[in-house]
């Protein structure tokens, strides 16, 4: 067993044994392999429904899986609680609610490419349905995240063209088609397309940075199902149980973990682009009009400055910093809010100083980052045309007065 699963403690173990008397019923827990059966005291015993009830402390260790199936086969002894199946089958929740939720965001992912079938699959197979179709794309991502984590594999499996092929017996459906074409070849293709078996699973791999025929991550998603479903419902857990829901836990997320998306890279790509063309520009205004540049330079410094004024005083001597963790916290804590204090100066400092905030601030929300710092990199490149028209010009006038 892997030993970052094993879990160094004593668990309370209750069992519900039919026998004549109470030392029958402890022997016969000894019998199955439960070794401290003997050393339970009066308050660990009762006397129930012809049943004696026996509360034993046992280690991990003692609790070995082949003696949970010896339990799990008597005839006369049934485990009321324990502990330990409680603690792994949390680990298992926890394992499971990961795939669950990833599994549910991919589907947010290709809502678009399945927004027009997935009302027939959620009136098919969601059990907890409200039969209202959502307006919207938060309406669908509750929607999405309504299906239960068993009713998942059922939503990957559909045929999203054989219930478009369904659609298309209506002929109101077939007249949408026609309108949407563009010509009747492209009629024909949509057509064609229509009748090509895709599943859903099939619209996701496409996104995913390892794509994965189903039939590779099914067998492990079911078996995590199994795994959640026994641990929900407060069934004995074994140790073979976790293990394995932590490799078919790492084998889905191995797949479904990553998904293809050039928005971050995009981004990065843009800002550093943008970084270098304002270094760039930066170092022409230099050249052009040092003068302007260095009083530039000065306004920028006088409008960080309060700021590091503000940290020099925040930051404690770490000399005197009192050893007690308690008030160390506090002090840390005081840092904190002193540090969102100067932000919020830093904020208003700059606002207060560049008429343009608000206009750059209003262009990234009603633009977005990418597009605002495309438009930026647009309006760098024409004054970067200006600047060399103007150091074009100064050099002919210097030539001028040369000669």
């Amino acid at each position: 067993m892997n030993q970052e699963n094993r879990i160094c403690k004593d668990f309370a173990i209750e069992f519900a044994v039919e026998a004549k008397t109470e030392i029958e019923a402890m022997d016969r827990l000894k019998e199955l392999g439960i070794k401290h059966a003997d050393t339970a005291k009066l308050e660990d015993l009762d006397h129930q429904a012809d049943l004696y009830m026996i509360n034993i402390l046992s280690s991990e260790a003692d609790l070995s899986d082949s003696i949970y199936n010896n339990l799990l086969s008597a005839r006369d002894v049934f485990i009321l609680s324990d502990e330990l199946s409680s603690a792994r089958g949390e680990k298992i929740l926890r394992l499971t609610s990961v795939v669950e939720r990833q599994l549910k965001k991919l589907l947010i992912c290709v809502l678009p490419e399945i927004e027009k079938v997935l009302m027939d699959i959620v009136n098919t197979h969601q059990k907890h349905n409200t039969k209202l179709t959502p307006t919207g794309r938060i309406e669908w991502c509750q929607k999405i995240h309504d299906f239960s984590f068993g009713e998942i594999p059922i939503v990957l499996e559909n045929d999203v063209s054989k219930i478009a092929r369904n659609k298309l017996g209506s002929g109101e459906a077939m007249l949408l088609l026609i309108s949407e074409s563009k010509d009747f070849d492209d009629l024909k293709l949509r057509i064609e397309k229509i009748f090509e078996s895709k599943k859903v699973w099939d619209i996701i791999n496409s996104i995913l940075k390892k794509p994965a025929q189903y039939e590779y991550v099914s067998r492990a998603l079911n078996k995590l199902i199994e795994l959640r479903n026994n641990a929900a419902h407060q069934n004995t857990i074994t140790r073979k149980m976790l293990d394995e829901a932590v490799k078919n836990q790492k084998h889905v997320m191995l797949y479904i973990g990553e998904i293809k998306s050039s928005y971050r890279t995009d981004l990065a790509k843009s800002m550093a682009k943008a970084s270098e063309t304002l270094r760039s520009l930066a170092e022409s205004m230099m050249k052009l009009n040092n003068d302007a540049y260095q009083e530039y330079i000065k306004t920028m410094t006088l409008l960080y400055q309060p700021i590091i004024d503000s940290i020099s005083k925040s930051v404690p001597d770490m000399s005197k910093l009192n050893s007690n963790p308690v008030s160390s916290a506090l002090e840390g804590l005081a840092l904190n809010k002193n540090l969102a204090s100067i932000n919020n100066e830093l904020m208003k400092n700059i606002q207060q100083n560049i008429p343009e905030y608000d206009k750059y601030i209003s262009m990234f929300r009603s633009n977005g980052f990418q597009r605002a710092i495309v438009n930026s990199l647009l309006e760098a490149e024409g004054l970067q045309e200006k600047i060399k028209k103007l150091k074009g010009g100064n050099s002919h006038k210097k030539r001028k007065g040369q000669k």
